[in-house]
């Protein structure tokens, strides 16, 4: 081998050397991506649903303890009880004469029934001085109340109010029937006015938790090792902890409840392990939730952290400023990201395993085409020195005559071997003999090409081959007359071929491998298979014979559309690569997912000729994902149901309180009548209206919404939407205006549905827009020909994190306890949903304290021309 061609070698192996690593690269860091990418989408997932579980308890027990205190209103407005506690104010502040009153008797008359009864336990009637003029016990009539100070305070100006559950100063019956020291217990209090307006007394109630605050929690959390809990100020539980067993098993509380008996600490080791702390519990820090959370930070934790038994979680908690007390919501780090540890094990399996068959493939390739060159190096320098010999047959006498260098070629010395046709044909091996004559024969008579390879056995009994070629010289008439011809060894170049088939035994060993752990298929470029592996046969249920010669749609399954199959096809006939998922149907009927790699061979003009299929069975993960979307449909389904079951019952409400307003069977005396009447009859039609967007939206999430389309006027529905919102525009002082008139192009759409997305649009721009604000609306045809109809405001604005919320179910931008606008977090999302079921699209753009543009956009299917006019 000379200076160039080894140069030019070394240039060869750099360059595929340097390929071979970006490639190992290019593998890696696509795994790395695309492991990055679903760790992002896996925690926004659980971040999404640990929120909607921390807000939904959140909004159950304000409106949970809203009920309470209302109660407690309702009871301490009525005329008895009013009565029945102007008279006790007026008796001498005697435990026996308060005891024996008529209006002891009276209260306990009206307020015992309601003992047991939605978790109420007992009631007081508190006057002046905090001595208590009434219970439901007699040992408390004539003692001072021993209710919080700053609680009977707050109520006596006037305020009805709730306490935390605290420690009861007598034993108390739980909630299963047990009596229990210290028990927790909860008061509502709530002022009781004279006929001058003006308070005279307390009412309170004692409320069992048990029964009332921790079953709002216990309801709220998802997976098998999620919780929802309440805790104080000095991070101590409120509500009953769902591990109560497991806590007491652990000693870290003493008997069956743990709520006012556990602080949010942090043991720094996982106590159900069996491990233990090296600090006494007291002494142990708060929880890196509760620190937060006490702190007054909201947030979420997605890295994970220890909760109050050690056990890594990860969760979200809010701390309620107005009610003085935090939730949590968590779920143990292992349930939470169970699935995607098996697909990050799976991915990374399967990254390693590439990397390791394509060095593997690319070290016997290597050593293989060294091997070869070093052959073919050989085999150069063995010609340049071999013995070449020539021969000249006469046909018409026989002689032939041979050149000095054939002897060496037979193993003998320089004329050891008479040059005769009997001594050719004696040195060729007894197999070849006929082979060769046949092949003289046919250039003399056939007028075809001699040229032959075959063995000769030398003296010493080796067996050696040659290559012979000859030429027939003939007369003008034709008639060969004599055979001119060369022989050459060709041992080096047999050697070589034999290696080769040597390694390329090797190679087919390394295949098998990979046939071990894919499932291979090659076909021709009419996708007829011509080689399918043991995997495929394993499982498909087809054995090789049967496969061999059927096209790839023997397996083919109806799950995708033929869109997938025409991008399939035009890809891999392009010479690229595919990748894809395809459902496949195994022999005897049953469906089976796999991650499919298709790889065209590309012959010497560029196209292919084989493509190579090596697929990876993916059926467990669709399955997973297949139950988690029949998991989210059934809870679709669910919502609906429900929301339909409520909706008689409203409707009976908000009818009887209509006739009840209007007074159509007599009139309304009392004028506290007619401010419950009102209270019905309002939030009977605010439940309604949020019922009817949890239908919209159950509806667009299970894909049963059905749209009634139709020609309509845009000007005309928004025009009709204005004129609903701009009495709230006109309460909040909101300029309000539309440019979009007549010459605007008809619509074929759902005009209900419509009306629904300018009515939320426009009612969240006049909500978020301060006094003197503007919002306008305006439309124009783009450049694809659709309509984009755009709802501009000055408001407050969202930032990006905002607006994701915003168009979350549920999701809400102003979500604390003392936010200023009401709303039920629907709005966004059900005009998102509205509009994709049209074919449309949502945008959002906004910046903080700088407004917001929203711009939903009709497909140019549903718009039409503009000869039809707004009112005609």
């Amino acid at each position: 081998m000379n200076h160039g061609e080894g140069a030019h070698k070394i240039y060869l192996i750099g360059r595929e050397f340097v390929f071979l690593a970006a490639l190992v690269v290019f593998i890696a860091a696509a795994s790395w991506g695309l492991v990055e990418h679903y760790t992002i989408q896996e925690k926004s997932n659980i971040e999404k649903t640990l929120l909607s579980v921390l807000n939904t308890s959140h909004a159950s027990i304000k409106n949970q303890l809203k009920s309470q205190k209302r109660s407690a209103q309702v009871w301490a407005s009525s005329d008895q009880v009013q009565m029945d506690v102007v008279n006790l104010t007026k008796l001498r502040l005697d435990r026996h004469v308060l005891t024996n009153s008529t209006a002891q008797k009276h209260l306990r008359q009206w307020m015992l029934p309601l003992i047991d009864i939605d978790g109420i336990r007992g009631f007081f009637v508190i006057g002046a001085g905090n001595i208590n003029l009434a219970s439901s016990r007699n040992t408390n009539i004539g003692a001072v109340n021993l209710l919080p100070p700053g609680i009977l305070e707050r109520a006596w100006s006037g305020e009805t109010v709730i306490s935390l559950p605290q420690a009861s100063d007598v034993p108390l019956q739980d909630i299963n029937g047990n009596m229990v020291e210290h028990l927790a217990t909860m008061f509502v209090v709530t002022p009781v006015k004279g006929l001058n307006k003006k308070t005279i007394a307390l009412f309170a109630l004692r409320i069992e938790p048990d029964q009332t605050f921790s079953p709002v929690f216990e309801r709220s959390h998802f997976g098998d090792s999620g919780e929802t809990y309440a805790f104080n100020g000095d991070a101590v539980l409120i509500s009953e902890s769902r591990y109560n067993a497991q806590l007491k098993r652990l000693g870290l509380v003493s008997g069956p409840h743990s709520d006012l008996r556990l602080e949010v600490r942090d043991p720094g080791v996982d106590l159900t392990e069996g491990a233990s702390s090296a600090l006494p519990r007291h002494q142990q820090p708060f929880t890196t939730m509760v620190k937060n959370a006490i702190a007054g930070k909201s947030g979420t934790n997605l890295d994970g952290y220890r909760d109050y038994r050690g056990v890594e979680v990860v969760g979200a908690w809010l701390w309620d400023s107005e009610l003085n007390f935090g939730i949590a919501t968590e779920i143990t780090v292992d349930e939470a990201f169970n699935s995607f540890k098996k697909l990050r094990w799976v991915m990374g399996f399967f990254t390693v395993f590439s990397i390791g068959t394509l060095l593997a493939l690319a070290a016997v390739f290597y050593r293989a085409r060294t091997d070869i060159w070093v052959r073919e190096d050989r085999f150069r320098r063995s010609l340049k020195y071999a013995v070449i010999g020539t021969w000249d047959w006469n046909i018409k006498t026989g002689n032939l005559i041979w050149s000095d260098m054939i002897s060496p070629l037979f193993g003998y010395q320089h004329g050891a071997i008479e040059p005769n046709f009997a001594n050719f044909l004696s040195v060729i091996h007894v197999d070849d003999r006929t082979l060769v004559t046949n092949a003289i024969e046919a250039c003399i008579e056939g007028h075809k090409e001699f040229d032959i390879e075959h063995r000769v056995v030398w003296p010493d009994g080796t067996i050696h081959w040659v290559r012979e070629k000859g030429d027939v010289q003939r007369t003008a008439q034709g008639k060969a007359i004599r055979v001119l011809g060369v022989i050459s060894n060709i041992d080096v170049r047999k050697q070589s071929q034999e290696n080769l088939a040597l390694h390329v035994k090797e190679l087919n060993f390394q295949k098998s491998a990979l046939d071990e752990h894919a499932i291979v298929s090659i076909t021709n470029v009419q996708g007829n298979i011509v080689y399918a592996n043991k995997k495929f046969c394993e499982i498909s249920g087809y054995s090789v014979d049967e496969l061999i010669g059927q096209n790839h749609r023997i397996i083919k399954s109806d799950e995708h559309l033929p869109d997938v199959y025409t991008d399939l096809w035009k890809t891999i006939s392009q010479g690229n690569v595919w990748q894809g998922e395809l459902k496949n149907i195994k022999k005897n009927g049953e469906g089976y997912w796999v991650m499919s790699t298709i790889v065209p061979f590309m012959n010497d003009k560029g196209k292919p000729f084989q493509y190579i299929s090596i697929r990876t069975d993916i059926t467990t993960r669709k399955k997973a994902e297949m139950m988690a979307m029949t998991a989210n449909r059934a809870k679709s389904d669910l919502m609906a149901n429900m929301s339909h079951e409520l909706r008689t019952p409203l409707n009976a409400i908000i009818g009887f309180s209509s006739t009840m307003k209007a007074e159509i069977f007599g009139r309304i005396e009392s004028e506290k009548y007619r401010e419950y009447i009102d209270d019905i009859h309002f939030s009977g039609e605010h439940l309604l209206a949020l019922i009817n967007d949890i239908l919209d939206v159950s509806a667009i999430e299970a894909g049963a919404l059905n749209l009634y389309q139709e020609h309509a006027s845009l000007a005309d529905i928004m025009k009709a939407s204005i004129r609903l919102v701009g009495s709230r525009a006109d309460q909040g002082e909101v300029t309000l205006s539309s440019t979009i008139d007549a010459t605007c192009p008809v619509v074929y759409v759902d005009e209900r549905r419509v009306k629904q997305v300018f009515l939320n649009l426009l009612s969240n721009a006049v909500k978020f827009t301060p006094e003197g604000g503007q919002v306008s609306a305006s439309s124009y045809v783009t450049d694809d020909g659709g309509l984009a109809v755009t709802i501009c405001d000055n408001g407050i604005g969202m930032n990006e994190d905002e607006i994701v919320t915003a168009l979350s179910t549920f999701g809400q931008v102003d979500s604390g306890l003392n936010r200023k606008h009401e709303g039920t977090g629907l709005g966004l999302p059900l005009v998102a949903g509205l509009m994709k079921a049209h074919g449309g699209s949502l945008v959002i753009l906004s910046q903080k304290n700088q407004g917001t543009q929203v711009t939903i956009t009709f497909p140019k299917k549903c718009v039409g021309d503009y000869s039809l006019q707004s009112g005609s």
